[in-house]
């Protein structure tokens, strides 16, 4: 049995699963560094506590989880093709935790960051899976 692979699939939910933790491990660290677990000497935290990288960061999260789960087929035989998206209560519900993340301040907009990250990190996980599955 071969097994059939989307390469450009493949590598948008690899890129994804990347994106997404980091996303989560950030806003982790963010969150042991707020409770005095470890130093706040981390240099990479100075990357993400700018604004603009941070929204750069969410919104690639974002985007290449919506664009990972758009799937085409054809109806009937015909020329006729479907787009149709997988995931969606998913996408939804991790997006709606990032886009929530900006209306918030501190630690809560941390916190819902890392769930959405979560979210979607299972989500391109599960569509990883679903391909070595075919």
């Amino acid at each position: 049995m071969s097994i059939k692979i989307n390469r450009f699939e493949l590598t948008l939910n690899a890129i994804g699963i990347g994106v997404s933790f980091i996303c989560f491990f950030h806003c982790l660290l963010v969150i042991t560094i707020f409770l005095g677990l470890i130093g706040s000497n981390i240099h990479i935290i100075d990357f993400f506590e700018d604004d603009l990288n941070h929204f750069i960061l969410i919104a690639a999260s974002f985007f290449i989880a919506f664009f990972s789960q758009i799937r085409s087929r054809t109806i009937n035989n015909s020329k006729i093709q479907k787009i149709i998206i997988s995931n969606k209560k998913i996408l939804i519900i991790g997006g709606s935790l990032l886009s929530l993340s900006f209306f918030v301040s501190e630690i809560f907009s941390e916190l819902l960051i890392i769930l959405g990250a979560l979210t979607l990190l299972s989500m391109h996980i599960n569509r990883l899976l679903n391909l070595y599955r075919k």
